[in-house]
């Protein structure tokens, strides 16, 4: 552990949910299992996996994460990586993924993540950067839109069914059904629910 950092993830008590419910729904990252494996052997093909996993753990020596993670992707402390139901096959899928979970990452179910997405939980400390500044985890929350490239910076804490613009870097949070874009971020249009309960064209902000 990074001195100076509190381990804010792995004190909280995970919730139990049965494998109907999702493969890896409210778990830590690292922590493996048979229905997880399992659906992770169904959702990819043979030569996805088996690329995933040469890279990962014959390349890199990386240890075992309990899913599959696309060869070009990146994950710093693991442990402290909390996925919310069907996250794993966004990173099985989306290259160039780096997630940093120094303070600890939580995603919620069924969020998507484009290509290149960056996730940053902590900063370096000026005066050492062999340490990190402890903080607050980095939330999304469920059914939210990572766009390609976008760039989430520490303590950033996001509501459900927010899309993220393509390229933006999100230094600040915001609430459900938020459209952000830009560098940095900013709110561009408040999302209103559609028919199907997901987000739709709301009204633009001026």
């Amino acid at each position: 552990m990074d001195a100076g950092v509190k381990d804010p993830v792995a004190s909280e008590k995970r919730r139990a949910v049965h494998p109907a419910a999702g493969c890896d729904a409210g778990r830590p990252a690292g922590e493996s299992g048979f229905w997880r494996h399992l659906c992770s052997f169904r959702a990819l093909r043979l030569e996805e996996r088996l690329l995933n996993w040469f890279v990962q753990r014959v390349v890199y020596r990386m240890e075992p994460l309990g899913f599959s993670l696309h060869f070009t992707s990146r994950i710093a402390r693991p442990e402290r990586l909390v996925l919310g139901r069907n996250v794993w096959k966004q990173l099985a899928r989306s290259g160039g993924i780096y997630i940093q979970a120094v303070n600890g990452v939580e995603i919620g179910d069924d969020t998507l993540i484009a290509l290149g997405v960056k996730i940053i939980s902590s900063d370096h400390l000026p005066e050492d950067l062999d340490r990190h500044v402890a903080g607050e985890p980095v939330r999304i929350g469920r059914r939210c839109w990572l766009g390609a490239s976008c760039v989430v910076l520490p303590g950033v804490q996001l509501g459900d069914e927010v899309v993220v613009g393509a390229g933006a870097v999100v230094t600040r949070s915001f609430p459900s059904r938020s459209l952000i874009a830009g560098v940095p971020a900013r709110l561009v249009r408040v999302l209103e629910p559609s028919r199907d309960g997901g987000p739709d064209c709301g009204r633009q902000v001026r």
